[in-house]
């Protein structure tokens, strides 16, 4: 995530989210005040085990990153072995929150099962605007202005050449949107066939862990595909570009991993107090 996002303010975010969280929840589905409860306690449980024991390997990792960069040393091996211990810290996080979704989501009545899958279908119908039914170029037009964006933000203005890299990148990965949209679909679908056994808590739980725990393999074949090939080529695009580097790039690189490190370092909860009543069952 630190390598394409483009949001500014880390500790601005972080330190909303217990507004943010329940805000996007309550646009799914209506919690009663029991619930609402149920989930201030679990995210903030999670949050305390979050900061507490995440927060460290990002900052090393964004350190790592930058020392890389700046040592033209960097390259696709490299990259690809740093995000796979990126989706590491991201699997932790959602095995450390199965467990208090599955015990929140069993609470839910028919009715707020149906509301729930009500707004689910509203945000494929979203994504569907957004990502499927667009005309290609306008896809790859897209995808070009975020990720140059993006990279803007981590490196500076791009050199001619580096946005010509972008736009190349831009013509070659695979389109993508209705094999993930279908993706998200059979999820959902698995996910309703899960809430039909809130009665049989040990089957429920399982199949609640695996959902949230290992959402891929709801994947199609063909999204699983085009999902490697727009792995490798954002892969080798970015290791291309740190290798086209300018003085001025590697100074505002080294700036803004240090400026998110140092966000990372002073929201870490590691030896701070905490609120030990956020954890309360």
């Amino acid at each position: 995530a630190a390598l394409v996002t483009a949001c500014s303010g880390v500790r601005i975010v972080y330190n909303q989210l217990d507004w943010l969280v329940p805000a996007y929840v309550s646009g799914l589905v209506t919690l009663d005040r029991t619930q609402s409860t149920l989930l201030d306690r679990h995210m903030h449980a999670v949050l305390k085990w979050h900061c507490g024991t995440q927060f460290p390997g990002y900052t090393t990792e964004l350190h790592t990153l930058n020392a890389d960069f700046q040592a033209g040393r960097m390259t696709s091996a490299r990259l690809d072995a740093q995000y796979e211990r990126l989706l590491d810290y991201w699997r932790a996080i959602r095995e450390q929150a199965a467990p208090r979704l599955a015990t929140l989501l069993a609470t839910a009545t028919d009715e707020q099962v149906e509301e729930l899958f009500m707004g689910l279908e509203e945000k494929n119908r979203e994504f569907q605007e957004e990502f499927v039914d667009r005309k290609p170029a306008r896809l790859r037009k897209d995808a070009d202005k975020t990720l140059r964006s993006r990279l803007d933000s981590w490196v500076g203005d791009l050199t001619p050449e580096q946005r010509q890299r972008v736009s190349d990148w831009s013509a070659r990965i695979p389109l993508s949107g209705a094999d993930r949209l279908d993706g998200r679909r059979q999820w959902q679908a698995a996910l309703r066939r899960a809430l039909t056994r809130r009665d049989q808590p040990e089957r429920f739980n399982a199949a609640v862990h695996m959902l949230f725990v290992t959402p891929e393999r709801y994947w199609t074949p063909a999204y699983r595909e085009k999902s490697d090939r727009i792995r490798e080529h954002t892969l080798t695009l970015l290791t291309e570009i740190g290798a086209t580097l300018t003085p001025a790039q590697r100074d505002h690189l080294a700036y803004r991993a240090g400026d998110w490190a140092g966000d990372f370092e002073r929201l870490s909860c590691v030896n701070k107090p905490v609120r030990e009543e956020a954890d309360t069952p």
